[in-house]
């Protein structure tokens, strides 16, 4: 038994050092990842937590981007938190945060349309040169799981966005981003025999350019044109031969209604808006938003709608 004993004694004591260099790797490992945050971190560096609180009441002409007579339009009511920590570098002009965010909006005529978000949001924010007229460039990606009173319509939304903005002058100030959006949907089986049911499973491209006109201290207008490219959702009568032809997608939509489908077809979207911001006092500020939006389908047809929204921001 002892001749036996030995092989067995020599592997478990093997595997034991092989284990003991593991964990030494992982220290050196954990104490350069340490060494590498501390020069990121300046000395100087301070974080600062923050909270904001948003409510806003909205109304949509046409929420399933259809043609008469099947346009729909409803009003909605959007409550969210927002809890983060933002990092200040120190003297290098770049500061980082992270946030968690919750939300939850309810629907008047469409309560399938309902729904909860939980997410979080990273951004980096660097400022090139000193003073209010430097430009600044801001990356942020986030992550929000969405789950609708209608389940068929559950789906993680990813997005990343690049923002550039620049004073230029007392009173005017002017940004650009851009930004790609995917959805993942919960729901991808097939509902016609030889077409995709995934219609929430999206992808688009959003470019948009914003110029903010400072009335007084305390009073923002803005004007912003946008434009968003790739996969637009129709909701609208079962079978119609201009949407059926070319869709990517199609899946009833009982949101909707009865005898009711949803199109996932390849377009874009061209928005124009306008609105004012009001800060009340340190804590409140205070909203009001128009746009305009014109969708055009190849090969399809055309559509527009047009959306009003009011708010209001506490910040903690």
């Amino acid at each position: 038994m002892s001749s036996l004993q030995h092989p067995l004694k020599f592997k478990v004591k093997l595997k034991a050092q092989k284990l003991q260099i593991l964990k030494r790797r992982w220290l050196d490992l954990a104490i350069a990842s340490a060494c590498s945050i501390a020069a990121i971190y300046p000395a100087q560096s301070h974080a600062e937590d923050f909270a904001q609180l948003d409510t806003r009441l909205r109304y949509d002409s046409n929420l399933g981007n259809a043609k008469a007579p099947y346009i729909v339009s409803d009003s909605s009511w959007l409550t969210s938190l927002i809890l983060g920590k933002q990092h200040f570098l120190g003297e290098s002009n770049v500061n980082l945060s992270y946030a968690a965010k919750l939300s939850n909006e309810s629907f008047n005529r469409l309560p399938g349309l309902s729904h909860t978000g939980a997410g979080i949001q990273i951004s980096g924010k660097h400022k090139l040169g000193i003073g209010p007229y430097a430009p600044n460039f801001t990356l942020t990606a986030a992550l929000e799981r969405q789950a609708f009173r209608d389940q068929i319509r559950n789906a993680t939304q990813h997005q990343i966005e690049l923002k550039m903005g620049k004073r230029l002058s007392e009173r005017l100030s002017v940004w650009a981003a851009m930004s790609s959006e995917k959805n993942h949907s919960d729901h991808q089986e097939k509902v016609e025999y030889y077409i995709s049911g995934a219609t929430y499973e999206t992808s688009n491209r959003n470019y948009k350019l914003n110029l903010d006109f400072a009335q007084r201290e305390n009073i923002i207008w803005n004007l912003s044109y946008s434009m968003r490219r790739g996969d637009v959702l129709v909701t609208t009568m079962a079978d119609l031969d201009y949407n059926y032809d070319i869709a990517r997608a199609i899946r009833p939509d009982p949101s909707f209604g009865p005898e009711r489908d949803i199109y996932r077809l390849n377009g874009s979207t061209q928005t124009i808006a306008t609105g004012i911001t009001h800060s009340i006092n340190t804590n409140w500020t205070l909203h009001m938003h128009l746009q305009k939006n014109w969708t055009i389908i190849p090969g399809g047809v055309n559509y527009q709608r047009h959306g009003f929204s009011m708010s209001a921001s506490y910040q903690f």
